[in-house]
């Protein structure tokens, strides 16, 4: 069946035996993005038009399923990007596994510190803006003149990633080298929730709303919703921030400190849209929302709370009540009052 007319449940089903990580890093913050929650964030942008015929970036991409996934729904190319050598091999050889073998393009870089030296130069941003137009301007009229098959279009994508491969091995570690800028019309993400370096989701965030001409969609504690739209509209400048879904994560015993053999904790799916004119507010140092509103004790944070905040954080949660049970996968999750809410004892790092 054509990736575009690929269903929920079809998608998840394909992304099933994608190989978590072999050796996860806890400084990095590594945990696995199941099938179900990788399915559901491709599927609501895909229903948005963000994903077919589109240029994807993974911003931490690991094992790929989100990479996979954004192939899988009819992306035109998909950029992956992560600071663990490990990780990318994984996710090549997780897109080996596929028949065509899928592939996309794999940049090793920190984010966001090397994807911020990459599009460091505005006028070579501007030039793969538009070298970029160029080409899809040009793959629409193939398009217009011909009906290509699937197979072909897969083939397309093979020869476009041994391309890339071979510039990267030419120069070995590309991360150290420098690249081309960093763009993409979507950005899809599961970024760390900054239990392990206070600050990060919110970096992730930032880099993300650089890299992206039309939208990001990433996945984001719920206990810090109230925080991260106000971030995100007043600090970055993000032209809009909207939650799409609450989901559940089900967050495997992965660590020796864990004492669980699973926790599930409840997530936002948030569709964010970067400024008008390009410029992201903000900068890479400060408080993250898992450090401002997930804290540890994050309960008794709540007494120094203002009342006119519990009243914006309230108007917050009446706004996206529709989407608590979007994908019908939120049975049995306990609410907390005011706020994302989370179950009981449900931390990422528990």
């Amino acid at each position: 069946r054509p990736p575009t007319t690929m269903r929920l449940k079809q998608l998840e089903s394909l992304l099933e035996d994608v190989e978590p990580f072999r050796e996860p890093n806890n400084e990095l913050e590594q945990y696995p993005t199941g099938a179900h929650l990788a399915a559901c964030v491709l599927a609501e942008a895909h229903a948005r038009g963000d994903v077919e015929g589109r240029v994807v970036a993974d911003l931490g991409v690991g094992g790929g399923v989100l990479a996979i996934a954004s192939l899988l729904s009819g992306a035109r190319r998909v950029v992956g990007v992560d600071v663990d050598p490990g990780a990318l091999e994984l996710c090549r050889d997780n897109c080996d596994a596929f028949e065509p073998a899928l592939r996309p393009t794999l940049r090793l870089g920190s984010i966001p510190e090397d994807v911020a030296r990459w599009n460091a130069d505005p006028s070579a941003v501007a030039a793969a803006d538009e070298a970029d137009e160029e080409r899809r301007r040009r793959d629409d009229g193939d398009d217009a003149g011909s009906s290509s098959s699937e197979s072909e279009d897969l083939a397309a994508v093979e020869k476009d990633g041994r391309e890339e491969e071979g510039r990267e091995e030419e120069g070995r570690d590309p991360s150290s080298l420098g690249g081309g800028p960093l763009r993409a019309d979507t950005v899809v993400m599961n970024p760390p929730f900054g239990t392990r370096a206070r600050g990060v989701d919110v970096r992730f965030l930032r880099c993300a709303l650089g890299v992206a001409r039309t939208a990001v969609y990433s996945l984001h504690k719920s206990s810090t919703r109230a925080y991260l739209e106000r971030h995100a509209l007043h600090v970055l400048r993000a032209a809009s921030a909207t939650v799409l879904a609450e989901l559940r994560y089900e967050l495997p015993r992965v660590y020796a400190h864990h004492r669980k053999d699973a926790v599930t904790i409840e997530v936002d799916l948030w569709r964010f849209e970067p400024p008008a004119d390009g410029v992201v507010g903000g900068s890479y140092g400060g408080e993250g929302a898992e450090g401002a509103e997930g804290a540890d004790d994050a309960d008794a944070a709540e007494v120094d709370v203002s009342v006119e905040e519990r009243e914006r954080r309230a108007r917050i949660e009446l706004r996206y009540a529709g989407e608590r049970n979007r994908f019908g996968d939120r049975v049995g999750l306990e609410r907390h009052p005011g706020r994302g809410g989370r179950p009981s004892g449900g931390r990422k790092g528990a």
